[in-house]
């Protein structure tokens, strides 16, 4: 991480091909391990690093009328999508966002509140998610470029209002979000929910974006969407957090990783929706914790069918009564 690029101001560039550049989602890449690295070998200098990108990132993607996040910065303004002034791009990417907020309260997890730095990261995650509540549809989702609900092109996009929703809930457990901010998250989890299909015993979680580079209106606009998509997995622990299951047990995908987040508050008018997805759709990458026949969807996801292993009692058990949202 200390050797790994960085721009002139001190940000790391997104990737070593993308030489200059601080794309948001690259909060995510390096700020929770960096964080849980300085937490448990005590080396502060490495949640300094959290702290200092984040809030570096803010520094040159925040627009001041919106209180949102641009998609990218440029600090050598080469690009075509940079702003000539400021090296900004030009459009608020809904999952870019979404990353953001997820990134920081995984940051916070391992900091103390007398840790230089946490009153301002809780204070940016606050501002952005009381922003983004304002672009939030009549459906509950948000918009692929959230701004801009009802422009010709722009639609629901799933990942992001997944992101958003689970956001939403850990800041007002973590008391930065007062409780009111539970009333769109509800409405977040319920514009997911209802836009659920199923395909037989399959769940189609559709609408996801796939991975994007940065671009004008047109360009995000246009992304090809999927379902059940595998883009961007996340770190195998996350889960386990908010739903109690062992530490490193299962990774899953952004989407359905907050899902499974919020899988403890599925209001009792979705009885069956909560029990196919703790039991129907349980993503596993660790054979030693369960047993399964085989994969469904040519390696989208691996579906326990007829093994249930009691471990997944955490999920529609002790998940249910201690998950964390039963003020929802």
């Amino acid at each position: 991480v200390k050797d790994f690029p960085r721009n002139k101001e001190g940000g790391f560039w997104h990737k070593k091909e993308f030489a200059e550049q601080m794309w948001l989602d690259g909060l995510y890449m390096a700020g929770p391990v960096c964080a849980e690295y300085a937490r448990r070998f005590n080396k502060p200098e490495y949640r300094e690093i959290v702290v200092q990108q984040a809030l570096l990132m803010q520094e040159k993607t925040r627009d001041d009328k919106t209180g949102l996040l641009y998609h990218a910065w440029d600090s050598a303004g080469r690009e075509g999508w940079a702003d000539p002034v400021t090296g900004r791009s030009p459009e608020f990417w809904g999952r870019s966002i979404g990353w953001v907020p997820v990134a920081i309260l995984d940051d916070l997890d391992f900091m103390e509140e007398s840790d230089p730095g946490y009153d301002s990261l809780c204070e940016l995650v606050r501002n952005l998610m009381e922003a983004v509540c304002r672009y939030q549809s009549e459906s509950g989702l948000w918009y692929q470029v959230v701004d801009k609900e009802g422009e010709e092109g722009n639609w629901p996009e799933t990942s992001c209002s997944c992101l958003f929703t689970a956001a939403l809930c850990k800041a007002v457990r973590k008391g930065i979000l007062d409780k009111g901010y539970l009333t769109p998250a509800r409405k977040g989890f319920e514009g997911v929910i209802d836009s659920l299909q199923w395909e037989g015993e399959d769940l189609l979680v559709g609408n996801v974006c796939i991975g994007t580079g940065v671009g004008d209106y047109k360009h995000y606009c246009e992304r090809p969407v999927s379902v059940n998509d595998l883009h961007k997995a996340v770190r195998p622990d996350q889960a386990a957090r908010d739903v109690p299951l062992r530490p490193g047990s299962f990774c899953h995908i952004p989407f359905l990783s907050h899902l499974i987040f919020i899988l403890p508050v599925i209001p009792k008018r979705h009885p069956e929706m909560f029990f196919k997805l703790g039991i129907k759709i349980i993503i596993l990458f660790n054979p030693h914790l369960f047993q399964y026949p085989g994969k469904r969807q040519a390696g989208m996801f691996q579906i326990v069918r007829k093994r249930i292993h009691p471990q997944i009692q955490n999920v529609l058990g002790y998940g249910f009564l201690h998950g964390g949202f039963k003020n929802l």
